[in-house]
């Protein structure tokens, strides 16, 4: 599924989603989107990389799955 199957509803959603985690807010989506207690953000937080929030451009390189 390339980002253009994904449903527009969902865009979004994971929009806010990248926001919180390039700011540093992994509660916010783990309390929000989560139905678990597992740390959402134990993974970013050791990533080398500087998270920022999705540009418009994102969705054209996009994959789903």
């Amino acid at each position: 599924m390339t980002a253009a199957d994904l449903p527009g509803r969902f865009r979004p959603i994971i929009e806010q989603v990248a926001e919180r985690i390039s700011a540093g807010d992994f509660d916010g989506p783990a309390r929000d989107y989560s139905r678990s207690d597992h740390d959402l953000g134990v993974w970013a937080r050791e990533y080398p990389a500087t998270f920022i929030p999705l540009p418009p451009e994102a969705w054209h390189h996009a994959d789903a799955y």
